[in-house]
């Protein structure tokens, strides 16, 4: 007993020993440079030093570019210059209100077509009309299909028979595509049993607010598919089985508004466009105006924003005990009940630790048959394949200025992390071959974000477009370490009209192995295996679940700058994070995936152009410099391949002014230039005077935020399409009245019933001889707007939506109870002011007057 005794005074001798040892290491040196700051630094001043043009110069050149840009815009034959105009405008948010909002619930269709401006617009409109009303704070009825295309289901809602989920089974298709590509098949394409439902299958208590059906019902994720039934499967997921968000916040210039959801009902029967028409008696309705209307009236939530040039992290950022959170919560229970988000959260940090050793796989992407691109997008919001496209170069842009304005707003620390990172610092804006954006956060904000944010829906400021993006936070927010590989990220921010998202991931202290270049010169008994989280702590070391490693030191402070035109944060040691992970090469090196970065106008362009410019310069000056498609006629661009040689580049790094304006002949390069040279031109001063060791404060404190650099995603989808809000109206209306409304009662007797088919279909349109909805109490509402009088219209609306929201067939499963507070009632403004309106809609039937 006494030898045993001794042995273990020993070995805590020994430990003590070594965190001394450790301690006074750290008081005597830094943490070992990554690399000579002040070298890399000059050397990568070389990247702009190529440029032949002085500041009055690039005037002058400046001057030149918007000329031409003019005189494209004026001869624009080809109609694409729109692309540079970003500002929204009347003409691009003007909707006319459909014809069916003025007839009666019961006689309309339960679809209508998908417009992001007539859904925010309506729900614009509904706040400013709320918000002094509930002074405990708003809630709003929800419907997936109000807020994402569902289209791509139409054709089997309007089907006379309905489609059984056998439709979904891609177990032939991928021993087929197996024997085809000589692979294994791997069986990741699921029985549909196990994820699918028929309408007659669902639970009695099954409540998603539809009234038309497919037939199949997705309630879980479906396994490996073809994108075209990937996509399908995920709209009828998010169309009868997603829960709505825990809340909606929506982002403002100087703050946001943070609402909660209530029951699911579709704008086609919670009465809101009705009360519009009734109240203001207009035919139209326009985005921007409500959303300029519903910021004067209310102000915003402003309380969490983050304005500081520099924001300084702690170690306890870093370090968090879930035992600690778990009894903190339980507490709080007692005194007084838990939100629901509490509640939720409480229960991920229980789960969490309760599988710590093997934490099951949390997020799930679109996986697609023979490729690994569907891994770029979450299988529930799968909108297509649209990797390397336009499209999805507007949809990251977005995201990311989403993303950085959300977290500034709300109090969230987050920063640029990996390729992205390396993008900013190149120009500000992100690489044109990058697929995903990557951000991180300490892990006190992942936690901030699971509490308060999981689940919710951000919706892009009103004034500049129409995205929206929903918040994912894991189930293993505990485990900090690699563990069994299956959660490398810690959250994401999805859009969800195509399925990208932001992959976010938290750093914190972990028993992960500590990289050489921060122990180099500690005795090597520090590394062991169980001093790991020891060292790492007393060292102020952290890492990802990637087996990233940071320091505090090299984080902080976090020093703020634009990224895509949007205030973001930027770690001040930036150039050694980026040398650890990309050597010197990934900060000096210009051409990198078939691109050079030209530091006269700051793009990365792609070598076939340049190719083309260099090789067949007469044939560029004529196929670009013609001023009609007339001239086009009968030329064509030559066929040269080849990568650009060392001399050629050289070349191109040395253009002056006359070369590079014939150069911009080429109307995308031209467009580029000519959208992004302020924010680009903006970052090269603040680079230039970080690499001097200047500080960019005066710089970024007087500066303002950037309007959007690249155009609205659904506005572009639209003009390629050709299309309009009331062109697909009028289409959906179409549909219906063949389809549904005009459908006869019985088929055999189609002449002697002729003159009843249509008036039994008017009064229960859901009903046919082929289908009844699944839910039959959707159809007592109607029954009652019926019988409702009609001598005060204005005051019908707002009966209307309180009667619906009075159902309790009509709840959402996950809905709170009314003795639950509000998830978001410190962040909704206008509690102190009162509606001067007597008939605001209000959909929150008795569970808000019970609170």
């Amino acid at each position: 007993m006494f030898v045993s005794i001794r042995k273990r005074s020993l070995q805590a001798a020994v430990v003590l020993g070594l965190l001394i040892v450790v301690s006074l290491w750290l008081t005597l040196a830094l943490i070992p440079s990554i690399a000579e700051t002040n070298y890399l630094d000059l050397l990568s001043l070389s990247l702009w030093k190529s440029s032949n043009m002085d500041n009055d110069m690039y005037l002058e050149f400046n001057k030149k570019v918007s000329k031409l840009v003019r005189h494209r815009q004026n001869n624009d034959l080809e109609h694409t210059f729109w692309k540079i105009d970003t500002t929204l405008t009347k003409e691009q948010t003007d909707l006319e209100i459909p014809p069916y909002f003025y007839e009666e619930d019961a006689s309309r269709s339960d679809v209508q077509p998908f417009d992001p401006r007539f859904t925010l617009a309506c729900y614009y409109y509904y706040l400013h009309m709320q918000a002094g009303k509930l002074p405990q704070g708003v809630k709003v009825p929800f419907h997936w299909a109000d807020w994402m295309d569902m289209s791509v289901l139409d054709e089997f809602i309007f089907a006379k028979e309905k489609t059984p989920c056998e439709f979904f089974d891609q177990r032939e298709t991928e021993a087929n595509e197996a024997k085809k590509h000589d692979k294994e098949n791997k069986h990741e394409a699921l029985d549909p049993k196990e994820y699918c439902v028929m309408d007659d299958e669902l639970n009695f208590d099954h409540r998603d607010g539809n009234r038309l059906r497919m037939g199949f019902n997705v309630k879980s994720y479906p396994g490996r598919m073809t994108p075209e039934m990937a996509m399908l499967a995920g709209r009828s997921y998010m169309y009868t089985h997603a829960p709505p968000p825990a809340s909606i916040i929506f982002m403002t210039d100087d703050g946001s508004y943070n609402i909660s959801t209530g029951v699911k009902l579709k704008l086609l029967h919670n009465g809101i466009p009705e009360h519009y028409i009734a109240l203001l008696g207009k035919n139209y309705i326009n985005t921007v105006e409500q959303f300029k209307l519903l910021n004067k009236k209310v102000p915003s939530f402003t309380d969490r924003v983050i304005n500081d040039y520099q924001v300084n992290l702690e170690h306890k950022d870093f370090v968090l005990a879930p035992f600690s959170i778990i009894k903190e919560l339980q507490e709080k229970n007692v005194a007084s009940p838990l939100t629901k988000m509490e509640k939720d959260y409480l229960n991920s940090v229980k789960f969490s630790v309760a599988t710590q050793k093997n934490p099951p796989k949390y997020f799930l992407e679109a996986r697609i048959f023979n490729t690994v691109i569907g891994d770029h997008y979450d299988w529930r919001f799968f909108g297509g394949v649209k990797i390397n496209t336009e499209e999805q170069e507007l949809t990251l842009h977005r995201m990311v200025r989403t993303w950085l304005s959300f977290c500034r707003k709300q109090g969230i620390t987050t920063w640029m992390a990996h390729g992205s990172l390396l993008s900013w610092y190149w120009n500000g804006i992100g690489f044109p071959w990058d697929n995903d954006i990557d951000v991180q956060v300490p892990l006190l904000s992942l936690h901030k974000l699971g509490l308060y944010f999981n689940q919710s829906l951000v919706v892009e400021d009103g004034k500049d477009g129409f995205g929206r993006y929903f918040i994912d936070v894991t189930s293993s927010i505990t485990v900090r370490g690699h563990s069994n590989g299956k959660n490398n990220i810690d959250a994401r921010f999805i859009d969800i009209d195509s399925g990208l998202y932001i992959d976010i991931t938290a750093l914190a202290v972990s028993e992960d192995v500590t990289p050489k270049r921060y122990t180099d010169g500690l005795p090597d008994e520090v590394s062991s295996e169980s001093n790991r989280y020891n060292i790492n702590d007393q060292l102020q070391l952290y890492n990802c679940r990637n087996k990233h490693f940071l320091s505090l030191a090299e984080l902080s402070p976090l020093i703020k700058s634009y990224v895509e035109g949007k205030v973001a944060y930027i770690p001040k040691r930036y150039s050694d994070i980026l040398t650890a992970e990309y050597n010197k090469k990934g900060l000096l090196e210009k051409f990198f995936s078939r691109r050079l970065f030209m530091p006269q106008l700051r793009l990365w362009l792609h070598q076939d152009d340049l190719r083309y410019f260099l090789r067949a310069r007469e044939l560029w000056d004529t196929y670009y410099g013609a001023k009609s498609s007339e001239k086009l006629v009968g030329l064509s661009k030559p066929d040269i391949h080849g990568d650009l040689t060392s001399r050629e580049v050289t070349t191109l790094l040395e253009l002056g002014e006359s070369d590079l304006m014939d150069l911009l002949l080429n109307d995308e390069i031209l467009m580029a230039y000519a959208a992004l040279r302020d924010m680009t031109s903006f970052h090269e001063n603040e680079i230039m005077r970080l690499l001097f060791g200047k500080t960019t404060e005066p710089l970024i404190q007087k500066g303002k935020e950037f309007k959007p650099l690249k155009y609205e995603p659904f506005l572009y989808r639209l003009l390629l399409d050709y299309t309009s809000f009331e062109d697909e109206v009028d289409r959906y209306i179409g549909l219906y009245e063949k389809y549904i409304k005009a459908k006869p009662s019985d088929a055999d007797n189609k002449d002697a019933q002729g003159e009843n088919a249509a008036n039994n279909s008017e009064e229960k349109p859901d009903e046919t001889s082929e289908e009844k909805s699944d839910d039959k109490s959707d159809e007592k509402p109607e029954e009652k707007s019926e019988e409702k009088p009609e001598d005060k219209p204005e005051d019908k609306p707002e009966d209307k939506i309180e009667e619906k929201s009075d159902e309790k067939s009509e709840k959402a499963p996950n809905d709170e109870k009314s003795e639950e507070k509000p998830d978001t009632a410190d962040a909704t403004s206008g509690k102190d002011e009162k509606s001067d309106n007597k008939n605001e809609p209000n959909p929150e039937q008795k569970e808000e007057g019970n609170n």
